[in-house]
Order: structure tokens, then C-alpha cells, then sequence
């Protein structure tokens, strides 16, 4: 399924924004994981399942695609 969405240059600058700050935080928490391996599902609820390197890769890499794919905001003068 496909889904259209239309933003201003701002607003589409801000998303491109959120979507940086994010990857940059999943990756910081893959390194974490990485060095700390139990520290990955410390937190984790009952009846969840246990999270792996893996699931955080999978989503750094979808997150990183959107940004690949977003078009750069106009130039503002």
C-alpha cells in the first residue's frame, strides 16, 4: 500500500530532521547493544519477545531508506 502525504519545505525539513536525530540515536543504541548484549531485553514486558541485533539493524536500515527516498526541502533565499 502507497500513501501520498504533501508538505511545506518547513515542514518536510522537519521530518528529514526527526528522521536524522533517530537514526543517530539507533545507531548509538546499536553500538551499546552491541558492546552490552544483555542489556537488549533488560526492559523487556512479559509476554514480548526478545529483541536481537538483528531487529534493531532491520530498523536503522528502514529509517535510513526514508531519508534516502525523502526529497530535500527548496532552498530558501
Amino acid at each position: 500500500m502507497n500513501h501520498s502525504v504533501n508538505l511545506t519545505d518547513r515542514q518536510l525539513e522537519l521530518v528529514r530532521d526527526l528522521l536524522q536525530e533517530r537514526l543517530e540515536d539507533v545507531e548509538a543504541d546499536l553500538a551499546h547493544f552491541e558492546e552490552n548484549p544483555e542489556a537488549l531485553n533488560e526492559d523487556l514486558e512479559p509476554g514480548d519477545e526478545p529483541l536481537q541485533i538483528d531487529d534493531y539493524e532491520a530498523y536503522r536500515d528502514e529509517i535510513q531508506t526514508l531519508l534516502d527516498n525523502m526529497p530535500e526541502p527548496a532552498a530558501t533565499v
